[in-house]
């Protein structure tokens, strides 16, 4: 505002992410608004030392992966990048101090994943799943659940993508 570009232009720059990536890093910025409020910090005037401390909270009281961190401090870069002189995401004290936690915590890397796509499958093709045919048995839920389970996987959806699912019920106008 007072910046002299128009409303739908200022939106545009503000939020050139896909719509899933502006709720995940809405749901960042919540968690550092509430930190910030509990430790007496405007989130808008927030200065490098007190990011790094916010990364260190979620490093050392929230136990959060290095990579998950990485994820906070891009999400923060991409709000604060219009109200601040202070470049978030190129800043090499913020680099050195995530690296330092994937020191520290490196990243495991299981090219397996932690469920068995076979059993998965066999669970959701016998009861209470199947025979849809029984719709006296079978819920109207857990056949959504059934095919949002089976679109996800056909679709190769990453995590954050699923994530950010809004499941809210909209109401329409008659």
């Amino acid at each position: 505002e007072g910046s002299g570009f128009s409303r739908e232009v200022t939106e545009r720059m503000v939020a050139p992410q896909k719509v899933s990536t502006q709720n995940i890093y809405q749901g960042k910025w919540t968690v550092f608004c509430r930190w910030c409020k509990d430790n007496d910090i405007d989130p808008v005037q927030v200065t490098i030392p007190q990011v790094a401390d916010f990364l260190f909270f979620l490093f050392d009281y929230m136990k959060l992966a290095p990579k998950t961190i990485e994820g906070y401090k891009s999400a923060l870069s991409s709000t604060l990048k219009f109200v601040s002189v202070q470049d978030i995401g190129r800043d090499l004290r913020l680099n050195a101090l995530i690296h330092s936690f994937f020191q520290e915590r490196p990243r495991d890397i299981n090219c397996q994943p932690p469920w068995v796509l076979i059993l998965v499958l066999h669970v959701l093709g016998g009861p209470p799943f199947e025979p849809i045919e029984d719709s006296d048995r079978v819920s109207l839920h857990l056949l959504t659940l059934k095919n949002l389970f089976l679109v996800l996987l056909a679709s190769w959806c990453r995590r954050g993508e699923i994530h950010a699912l809004d499941f809210k019920k909209e109401e329409h106008d008659p």
